[in-house]
């Protein structure tokens, strides 16, 4: 789904105007845009599967390792904890700060979380988002607790896809009682 798909499904429950272009946009239509964003950036930042992404890097001739800003977090393999992610110089590069330097001077490897514009997500994903997003602008605009419980209702059909496509994609043993965790887990996080 491209962006002003779902900018203009959230204005049409809105009851407002839909949008033709993402470069002509109503003051209600760029609310909308920025709240897609950050609902999308709270997603990717929960660290769901699918954005988890293995890495390998080398430091740069500096000794460093810069990196692009669609990287949201790092967890490197046997560390304590110390390497996070800095803006330093209009540059987003890896600190150790325990030596309390950006020259890292060795390859890390681990696990990174990647911020994925909405465009790019899963269509299930999206639908998520774009629900999470009506409820909030149903909430904060309207504040009608009709339209809020339905906004409401559908949000959690929409979590609940959410989850069984992930538990799916990720062969979860729905048997187990790891799912029982792994709901309450997606529920508690991607609803705060």
């Amino acid at each position: 789904m491209e962006k002003i798909d779902a900018i203009n499904e959230v204005l049409s429950i809105l009851g407002e105007e839909e949008i033709n272009s993402i470069d002509e946009m109503s003051f209600e239509a760029q609310s909308v845009d920025k709240i897609i964003d950050r609902v999308s950036r709270e997603v990717c930042m929960d660290g769901e599967p699918f954005n988890l992404v293995p890495f390998s890097l080398k430091p740069n001739s500096n000794g460093e390792i810069v990196l692009s800003n669609l990287v949201l977090n790092i967890d490197v393999d046997d560390s304590d904890g110390s390497y996070r992610i800095i803006k330093d110089e209009g540059f987003y590069k890896i600190k150790d700060f325990i030596k309390n330097t950006f020259k890292i001077g060795k390859t890390l490897t681990g696990e990174m979380k990647i911020n994925f514009p909405f465009e790019d997500l899963d269509p299930v994903i999206q639908n998520y988002i774009i629900k999470k997003v009506c409820l909030k602008k149903i909430a904060t605009d309207l504040g009608n607790k009709d339209l809020i419980n339905l906004a409401n209702n559908d949000l959690d059909i929409a979590l609940t896809e959410y989850v069984r496509h992930s538990l799916s994609i990720y062969n979860v043993n729905l048997n187990d009682n790891e799912y029982t965790r792994s709901f309450d887990r997606y529920y508690n996080i991607i609803n705060n």
